[in-house]
């Protein structure tokens, strides 16, 4: 009797700060929703929505299948975006740990997963990450100590490529701003990599919660405050603003809260031997961008 093959399992690594939010709340469910209406709810279509939020549960996942093979038919996605990059490394090198771990378990999976990652510009990405930090008081060193935080190897998007493409068959590599400018094709694109059906009623509806902004509120209402401070700092010495759904205490107001005046500002410039590695690695990357699937 010919074994039916197993599905195939799709891994999203990140990056963070790079459309993760949109796809595990809207995407990645309604891929499933639809594949599980159209397959029967006795096939394996469940997604690990307890991996989207702590790096260790994914880990496990992937550790429990690399076990036991078979589980791997309850899986079709596994996401996790801190998979690929911490996003507030304690010293330069600690960056590039969590896909250094990935790799090493995520190649002991038979067979081996599919793998899509997202990559995006290193200066944006790196201002992104220091305002999430800073608006949820998890930092309060000024953007150019941040950045110093982050060493080349926990920097280089175009390192990462070369090395999942040496060891897994099929890897999508996508662009942030993709997401952006060909919303339709990039989400269709998704959908045939991880084999799963798309209707045009699920891509429409993609197409609308990805065009509104996830901003919330209190985070809304937490820029505004920051904006009227950083024009009236002399007045304030300790205050209370709504971040997040929280109130938090701000004492002594530094630097950084002069850039958060909105979410749109540009970062302050990197120093200039920084800059020109990123430049040459973001170079490498849309090199490897164009060969897309490897």
């Amino acid at each position: 009797m010919t074994k039916t093959p197993p599905h195939p399992l799709m891994i999203h690594i990140g990056l963070p700060k790079a459309a993760s939010t949109h796809l595990q709340a809207n995407v990645f469910p309604a891929l499933l929703t639809d594949c599980e209406a159209n397959v029967g709810s006795g096939s394996a279509t469940s997604i690990s929505s307890e991996a989207y939020h702590k790096q260790k549960d994914a880990l496990e996942i992937l550790a429990a299948l690399a076990a036991n093979p078979d589980q791997g038919r309850q899986h079709r996605i596994i996401s996790n975006e801190m998979l690929s990059s911490a996003i507030s490394p304690d010293r330069p090198g600690d960056g590039v740990q969590p896909f250094n771990r990935f790799l090493e378990i995520a190649t002991r999976l038979s067979p081996l997963p599919k793998i899509l990652f997202i990559v995006r510009e290193h200066k944006g990405w790196l201002w992104s990450a220091y305002i999430q930090r800073y608006k949820r008081g998890k930092t309060r060193l000024s953007f150019e100590q941040f950045v110093t935080r982050f060493g080349l190897e926990d920097l280089s998007w175009a390192d990462r490529i070369d090395r999942l493409r040496q060891h897994f068959p099929e890897v999508l590599i996508l662009e942030q701003s993709a997401f952006r400018r060909t919303p339709a094709e990039t989400l269709q694109g998704i959908a045939d990599f991880a084999e799963l059906p798309l209707n045009s009623t699920q891509l429409e509806t993609m197409l609308t919660t990805s065009g509104r902004s996830n901003t919330s509120p209190q985070t809304r209402l937490a820029l505004r405050t920051h904006r009227f401070l950083a024009a009236n700092r002399p007045l304030w010495q300790t205050i209370k603003i709504f971040s997040l759904g929280r109130i938090q205490h701000r004492e002594q107001l530094t630097a950084p809260l002069n850039r958060l005046g909105g979410e749109r500002l540009s970062p302050p410039e990197l120093p200039p031997a920084l800059q020109s590695a990123l430049a040459d690695d973001w170079a490498a990357t849309c090199e490897r961008l164009s060969a897309n699937t490897g």
